[in-house]
């Protein structure tokens, strides 16, 4: 799974906040309890929403800025049932990349998120 270009990797992105790489420095990471070893889970906030993307096999999950049910950023520790909670979108990976067209059109729609041309 890649982020900002680069596997994700606990002690490769150690290595790199060290190094003072200026993506990394600003992520924080926390410890992900109950999912498989090789899961992984990107939470951010984009504009009004927040945006959960799992690693393979998960599906991205997008909560309106009102809803209670969304995960907090930042934690240390999170429980993959915790993350498992309903959501304003979800949106099931595709072989075809398919998922990302529709996660790109609730961003640009409810995120605040304008098409780059």
């Amino acid at each position: 799974y890649k982020v900002l270009g680069f596997d994700i990797n606990h002690s490769r992105i150690k290595e790199l906040k060290k190094r003072g790489d200026e993506e990394i420095q600003g992520l924080s990471f926390g410890v992900l309890n109950g999912a498989s070893y090789d899961q992984c889970v990107l939470i951010m906030r984009v504009g009004d929403l927040t945006v959960m993307e799992w690693s393979h096999s998960g599906a991205c999950r997008v909560w309106n800025r009102s809803d209670t049910r969304a995960p907090f950023l930042n934690r240390t520790r999170y429980e993959r049932k915790q993350l498992m909670q309903e959501s304003s979108h979800r949106i099931v990976h595709d072989a075809t990349g398919g998922w990302t067209v529709k996660l790109h059109d609730i961003l640009r729609k409810q995120g605040g998120i304008r098409s780059v041309v």
